[in-house]
């Protein structure tokens, strides 16, 4: 059992790494039962970027990508793109309004995360699919 720090009990989390180190017999890892318990929150800045407000397109990519920003208020300064380790794959300015960037060829085919931030906040986040 894992409890997170008190100093981090007031942080909104989005995503959770689970890294197995196998067991002492062989490189297996087993899990009987994994359970995350935690409170909604009303304040966070998950709640309502929900997708509705900001459109990445399209998706599956293969050369380029869009993103669009309905609503004013959220002006993220940065884009970047992680492989579903965590890794930082690519990461640029971001301009208000529609912006349309190649991907660059380094991203092979598969799953990453688009995320929208400002100042180092997570505005906005979603699953890609690159399908080259």
């Amino acid at each position: 059992m894992f409890d997170f720090p008190e100093i981090n009990a007031s942080i909104d989390y989005l995503f959770l790494k689970l890294v197995g180190r196998c067991n002492s017999s062989d490189t297996w890892n087993y899990f009987s039962e994994f359970k995350i318990y935690g409170t909604y929150s009303q304040n966070s800045v998950f709640s309502k970027t929900d997708g509705s407000n900001v459109t990445i397109y399209p998706n599956p990519a293969s050369e380029y990508l869009n993103i669009y920003i309905e609503e004013a208020t959220l002006v993220p300064d940065l884009v970047r793109i992680n492989d579903l380790s965590g890794k930082t794959v690519y990461e640029t300015s971001f301009i208000p309004g529609i912006i349309n960037f190649p991907l660059p060829q380094s991203l092979q085919k598969g799953i990453y995360i688009v995320k929208l931030l400002t100042d180092g906040v997570i505005l906005f986040a979603q699953k890609l699919i690159i399908n080259r």
